[in-house]
């Protein structure tokens, strides 16, 4: 029932609906354009086994299986707040990272992804990143007391060129700002539309009753003063402007002592 109501107050006054709809979308246009844009860089790392485990071939490649607990530790160890505190320092604390598997692939890939207010912040994340792969994955292994030739390596295998501009947060930001505005636009309108339909209701219904009321000479006149009891129809008698007529018993005895004399 309400949104019936809605419906038909938004059509009695489409008008406004069409200014506010114009008004809500100059509004999310300038909003969204103030927001800072994101940009966003990746690199991919797989890890390479020792020289110890590749056979007579000699190809570490095929050799990957096993590795996937080295990429799970080594991105634990890159997203601890220890090391977070010493990216900050190098690629500047306006960038912020990630470091996951790479589950896309059976392959032991470390993902990395760095995300920034500007380019040039986003690729300095992601070369401090990138450098510090190899340094945790070293000293995780020399903790253990891991000798050198036995040691799991680290080789780069892509890298974003230059950091791409991510649109999805504006895009979210555009969906919530216009949806809001759009909301209290249209009840905006439903409470105008309220408004002028009750003063257009009071006014029909004062003009009815002054059609109602008594006309001609039934009606008391405006000059008259209303007597206390009277209806409200009803004027006072007027006063005589006659003087009172003597009784015919007093005129005889003026008379009579008119001759007596």
């Amino acid at each position: 029932m309400y949104l019936t109501e809605l419906a038909q107050s938004l059509k009695r006054r489409w008008y406004l609906l069409l200014a506010v709809t114009v008004l809500a979308v100059i509004a999310t246009t300038f909003i969204v354009s103030r927001l800072p844009a994101t940009y966003r860089a990746n690199a991919s790392i797989v890890l390479v086994p020792p020289e110890t485990t590749l056979g007579d071939t000699g190809n570490p490649y095929l050799f990957l299986g096993g590795l996937e607990q080295s990429v799970d530790v080594l991105s634990r160890d890159l997203g601890s707040e220890q090391v977070r505190e010493q990216m900050a320092q190098q690629g500047g604390s306006a960038a912020s990272y990630t470091v996951t598997p790479d589950y896309t692939t059976s392959a032991p890939i470390v993902l990395v992804t760095t995300e920034a207010s500007s380019a040039a912040a986003a690729d300095a994340m992601l070369d401090a990143v990138v450098d510090q792969v190899p340094v945790s994955l070293a000293r995780l292994q020399t903790a253990l007391a891991v000798s050198g030739s036995a040691q799991i390596t680290t080789q780069l295998i892509a890298r974003s060129e230059k950091p791409e501009t991510v649109m999805s947060g504006r895009y979210r930001a555009m969906v919530m700002v216009g949806g809001a505005l759009m909301v209290a636009g249209v009840l905006f309108v439903a409470m105008v539309d309220g408004l002028l339909r009750r003063r257009r209701l009071r006014a029909e219904a004062a003009a009815d009753g002054e059609d109602e009321a008594p006309t001609g000479e039934g009606r008391l006149p405006t000059f008259w003063p209303r007597q206390r009891g009277a209806g409200p129809t009803d004027p006072p008698e007027p006063p005589s402007t006659e003087a009172d007529a003597p009784e015919p018993a007093s005129l005889d005895k003026r008379r009579k002592t008119g001759t007596d004399g």
